[in-house]
């Protein structure tokens, strides 16, 4: 995982500020919210784990 790992600062940005401003600093929010953009962590985990994820949201 940790060597697929990646993440544009953008994203990360964005992410802070939905936790800031969106979600009232709910974790568990923003990361469903950072798991709606699958092209972005798919690559990461294995496509199992990848499909259950998506399925779960």
């Amino acid at each position: 995982f940790l060597e697929k790992y990646t993440i544009p600062t953008a994203t990360v940005n964005k992410m802070l500020a939905f936790y800031e401003d969106e979600s009232d600093g709910d974790m568990e929010l923003t990361a469903k919210e950072f798991l709606k953009t699958e092209s972005m962590w798919k690559s990461w985990v294995p496509a199992d784990v990848a499909k259950k994820v998506s399925a779960a949201l």
